[in-house]
């Protein structure tokens, strides 16, 4: 126990540490105390920093943002809101919300930091945490979907911007915040955009006046984000810890993967292991696979490992950290921002990433391999140059690269923006005033409306775009709310709690399921699974790991599922054959809006709304069986054709009742007048016609 005295010493240094007063002067004192770590006062015992806080110190001061501290204070103490662009491995993920915390000790109000993936908050907290020397969890905490290590004490909170999204729907001016920091603001995902847009018009109404906003990334448009909040104060930080060697391909390869794993092979050959490990950038999974596969063959004495934001934070920490033997990391784009991996001397950049693209047109997510932009490729050559010399190869010509967009596209123009909708419009917002950074494109707002208008999400009357109740309900549940219009369907047929799971697994990022299932649907072969994996784990005496391998199972994924399951659980007896048909029809009428069908002639199925030829994804259950004429599913994709992902036969019966499957919702072709309307898809008019017929005439019996 640190001495009394000592403690009081301290004490009476960190009450110097006033807003607006704080200079980096007085924080260097405090820090360099060796006696006392300021941070346990709090709690009423005191105790010296520890060990590793001794040896993070240095690395700290090394950082090229730390001999800015007192640049940064000035600029954060002269204006609301700034803008701060710094280089790659600068180190203002870490460093900047410490000088916030810093800038007054004593204030209880909240730092958020918002970071655009959920594997990037849990490290990022888990760094700051061990470099103030404070658990993870209490000063500094992460909170992310379905899980969070946050307390009462947290003074750091790193999270991405949707949770703040949905604290601002009853907290509109978010006022338990003291700062706001937006990180990594150049992906511009859809939630960023809003967060954006809710911050600016707190700024503008000047009801916050005491909030502080700071929008940084190390390759973003500081021109136009100053211009967006009415002349916002920026700084700029330019400085690299060690030089980074850039090298593009003299030709275009043929093959990136391959070309991948010639220049792996030819780094570890050619380079002793005291150079530094090695980190790959590609597209997708399957990639991935393809190139560990042949490295591993290739080489010896390499330890090759993929690393994506399925694993747990134990395990990306365990990837993240030194090991004795040279290590080959092969990443999708999510190893980009906000991550310092140490011993990565060598950055492999393939120069292209899995994504996806919106077409409202056609209710179509076509999902691409495509060039990246020049803000992403900076990002992955910023990997290195942190701790180290590095180098960067990237397997695309120097023309390639100078033909790349600055940018990526905005989440707002390239996604479907249903939730982004609703969001806005459960803030008593419209798109045309809320003021985005750029306004989603025409048809994906109609197409978006007139999805929520018939789940009753939205008022239908004309000029209202009011929010119903249930619209309300849907904007604070963190899934999408086509399931969430899916949650609301199981009420009348007793099947809430096996669609609330369903509703999990469509939030999971992995598949759960590795073997085929149910004969009649995916669906309900993922519920099976997920129900057979609950009832095991129930006994202490499986060995979980053992028992999805002999299942075909995917445990992480199941995991995951669980903590979701449980988060939605907060927020909100069958005979097997009645059972399945009640939770068809739960799924059917939910997911009416992703109705398709059939003719009989082939297995070719027609989307009813979108009026898009459609096929059933080769991994589904129903593939190889006799096509049924009505099925619904979960997302419609574009790879190398349309498929129809996750699919569940169903009776027309169930849904023909649904406003969108009415004559007047029915697609039209163009010149049609509504004395003599002409429908797109006819012979689907007449088959659901057919369907109320039949019902007629029972009910006549």
């Amino acid at each position: 126990m640190a001495s009394l005295e000592a403690a009081e010493r301290v004490r009476a240094q960190l009450s110097e540490l006033r807003v607006g007063e704080t200079s980096a002067i007085n924080v260097e004192a405090i820090e360099e105390k060796h006696e006392i770590n300021p941070h346990t006062i709090r709690t009423g015992q005191p105790r010296p920093y520890t060990a590793e806080y001794h040896s993070l110190r240095p690395l700290r001061q090394q950082l090229p943002i730390y001999s800015k501290h007192q640049e940064f204070l000035d600029a954060y103490h002269s204006s609301q809101v700034l803008i701060l662009s710094s280089d790659t491995g600068s180190g203002k993920t870490t460093q900047i919300p410490q000088f916030v915390f810093w800038d007054d000790f004593d204030d209880k109000g909240l730092i958020a930091c918002t970071q655009p993936r959920s594997l990037a908050a849990s490290s990022v907290a888990a760094r700051v945490a061990s470099e103030m020397d404070v658990g993870l969890g209490d000063e500094v905490g992460y909170s992310y979907r379905f899980e969070s290590r946050r307390s009462v004490h947290t003074r750091i909170l790193f999270l991405p911007a949707s949770i703040l999204l949905a604290e601002s729907i009853s907290d509109p001016t978010l006022s338990k915040y003291k700062c706001i920091i937006v990180d990594e603001v150049h992906e511009r995902i859809s939630s960023t955009d809003i967060l954006l847009a809710i911050l600016k018009q707190i700024v503008t109404a000047k009801v916050r006046p005491d909030l502080k906003i700071i929008i940084m990334s190390a390759t973003l448009d500081t021109g136009k984000f100053q211009a967006y909040f009415g002349g916002a104060s920026a700084l700029h930080i330019s400085a690299r810890s060690f030089p980074v060697e850039v090298m593009h391909l003299k030709t275009p390869t043929k093959d990136v993967r391959d070309a991948a794993v010639q220049c792996v092979v030819s780094i570890h050959t050619t380079q002793p292991r005291t150079a530094g490990d090695i980190l790959v950038f590609l597209p997708g999974e399957n990639d991935i696979e393809y190139v560990i596969a042949r490295v591993r063959k290739a080489t010896k004495g390499l330890e090759v490992k993929s690393f994506s934001a399925s694993l747990s934070l134990t395990e990306q920490q365990r990837i993240l950290n030194a090991s004795d033997k040279r290590r080959c990391i092969v990443s999708t784009n999510v190893a980009e921002t906000s991550l310092t991996m140490d011993g990565i001397a060598f950055v492999v950049d393939s120069g292209l990433s899995k994504q996806m693209t919106y077409n409202p047109r056609a209710d179509l997510d076509v999902i691409e391999t495509r060039p990246i932009s020049k803000a992403s490729a900076q990002q992955r050559a910023g990997r290195v140059g942190r701790t180290r010399e590095g180098k960067c190869y990237r397997l695309y010509t120097k023309q390639s690269f100078e033909e790349m967009r600055n940018f990526s596209v905005p989440g707002v123009l390239s996604n479907n923006v249903r939730d982004t909708v609703l969001g806005i419009y459960s803030r008593g917002m419209r798109l045309s005033t809320i003021g985005l950074v750029d306004l989603p494109h025409t048809e994906s707002m109609i197409s978006a409306i007139q999805d929520l208008v018939l789940m009753g999400f939205l008022d239908p009357t004309p000029g209202g775009g009011k929010v119903t109740f249930v619209g309300q309900c849907a904007a604070r549940l963190p899934v999408d709310p086509l399931w969430f219009n899916v949650m609301k369907e199981a009420a009348p047929l007793g099947t809430g709690l096996n669609m609330i799971s369903l509703a999990a697994i469509s939030s999971s990022r992995q598949p759960i399921l590795l073997s085929p299932g149910h004969p009649l649907s995916d669906h309900i072969t993922l519920l099976n699974a997920f129900n057979a994996y609950l009832h095991a784990a129930g006994s202490n005496r499986v060995d979980m790991s053992l028992w999805c391998k002999q299942h075909f199972l995917n445990l992480r994924a199941l995991e995951e599922v669980e903590r979701i399951r449980v988060h939605l659980l907060t927020l909100i007896t069958r005979a097997a054959e009645d059972y399945h048909d009640r939770v068809r029809k739960t799924v059917a009428r939910g997911l009416h809006l992703h109705l398709a069908w059939n003719d009989g002639r082939d297995e070719l199925y027609k989307t009813v709304r979108s009026c898009q030829h459609a096929l059933v994804h080769p991994e589904s259950v129903l593939v190889g069986l006799t096509a049924h004429p009505w099925v619904v599913y979960s997302n419609f994709t574009l790879t190398s054709k349309q498929y129809m992902d996750t699919v569940t036969v169903v009776d027309p019966e169930w849904i023909v009742d649904l406003p969108a499957l009415s004559d007047e919702h029915l697609p039209k072709a163009y010149g049609d007048t509504p004395e003599a309307p002409r429908f797109k898809q006819p012979l689907i008019r007449a088959a659901l016609h057919k369907v109320r017929e039949i019902m007629t005439a029972r009910e006549q019996i």
